[in-house]
């Protein structure tokens, strides 16, 4: 299943929470787990999103999604960061 994810966010570069939810048929829960191993090696980005920042609808606060809206992005065109993990450092 990431390797499904990985390749989708590839493809379509930034997607909201509710399309990959729709897409893959799990829950908003299991699609964020699903993400954490990508945001945590830096490949995927979550993104903030307000109204009309991707449906073309010009901020009219109409969205079905509501105002905000999780939107994550495929990162590979950013430079990479390396974190420790180990908290002890």
């Amino acid at each position: 299943m990431l390797a499904e994810i990985r390749d989708y966010l590839e493809t379509h570069r930034e997607v909201t929470l509710g399309d990959l939810a729709n897409r893959f048929d799990m829950p908003e829960s299991a699609v964020r787990g699903a993400l954490r191993p990508w945001i945590r090696k830096g490949r995927v980005v979550p993104v903030s999103g307000r109204c009309g920042s991707g449906c073309g609808s010009g901020g009219c606060s109409s969205c079905a999604t509501g105002p905000e809206t999780e939107i994550y992005r495929w990162a590979d065109d950013l430079p990479f960061r390396i974190v420790s993990l180990d908290r002890h450092h």
